[in-house]
C-alpha cells in the first residue's frame, strides 16, 4: 500500500509539472493545433481523475486495515487479557488476536481470493504510476 501511495504522490507531482508546462506553452501550441491542445488537456484531466480514484481506493484500504482490523483486534486482545488467569489463556488470546488480524487483512487461507484481487488492483495501480 505504501509503495502504491508513494508512486501516486510522485505521479501527482509529475502531472502538476506537466500541467504548468502545458499552461505556459499552450498559447504557442494552441495557435498551431487547437485540437491537439484540447486533446492534451482532456487526457491530462482523465489521468488526474484516475489517479484521484486510485488514491482514494488505496487510502480506504489503508484506513480499513489500520482502524477496522488492527485497532479493534488490539482492543479485543486487551479486553481478553483482563479475563486471563494463567499463561495458557494469554497464549490463546494472542492466537485469537493473530487470527483476527489475518482474517481482516485478507491473509487467512479462506480470504485468499480477496487478497489475490486486491494485489492485482494494486499491481495495476503501480503500472499506472510507471506510465508517468
Amino acid at each position: 500500500l505504501r509503495r502504491v501511495s508513494h508512486g501516486l504522490a510522485s505521479c501527482w507531482s509529475q502531472q502538476m509539472a506537466l500541467q504548468r508546462h502545458l499552461v505556459t506553452y499552450s498559447p504557442r501550441v494552441g495557435s498551431r493545433a487547437p485540437e491537439l491542445r484540447l486533446e492534451m488537456r482532456q487526457t491530462l484531466h482523465k489521468c488526474s481523475c484516475l489517479r484521484n480514484e486510485i488514491h482514494h481506493f488505496v487510502q480506504n484500504i489503508h484506513s480499513y486495515i489500520m482502524c477496522e482490523v488492527l485497532e479493534t483486534s488490539w482492543a479485543k486482545l486487551q479486553a481478553g487479557w483482563q479475563a486471563c488467569i494463567d499463561l495458557d489463556q494469554v497464549i490463546l488470546e494472542h492466537q485469537r488476536y493473530l487470527s483476527c488480524i489475518e482474517e481482516g487483512a485478507f491473509l487467512a487461507p479462506r480470504t485468499e481470493p480477496i487478497l489475490t484481487a486486491l494485489m492485482a488492483l494494486l499491481g495495476l495501480a503501480l503500472e499506472f504510476t510507471e506510465l508517468h
